[in-house]
């Protein structure tokens, strides 16, 4: 039995979260089990398409995000590729 934790969340205004995750399989099943509870939560990977990617980016620029997971090569991109940075 494998058990993951999540970053505790106490209020709707505490702004984003950005994880560090080298682990994309790990990263998509957090994402999915924090939209199952209706957190606000993407990911930033290698595995996106162009339109995943400018769906996360957008929902970064709107605010509307709480968690994002960030692959370290994507983090590490410069900030006009990984707005996560910002």
């Amino acid at each position: 039995l494998q058990r993951h934790s999540f970053p505790t969340r106490r209020s709707s205004d505490l702004g984003l979260t950005v994880v560090v995750s080298p682990l994309i399989a790990l990263m998509k099943d957090q994402v999915d089990a924090l939209r199952k509870l209706n957190v606000p939560a993407a990911s930033m990977d290698s595995s996106l398409s162009m339109q995943e990617m400018s769906d996360v980016k957008r929902q970064l620029k709107e605010g509307t995000l709480k968690l994002l997971y960030v692959a370290p090569e994507r983090y590490a991109l410069p900030s006009h590729s990984c707005p996560a940075r910002n």
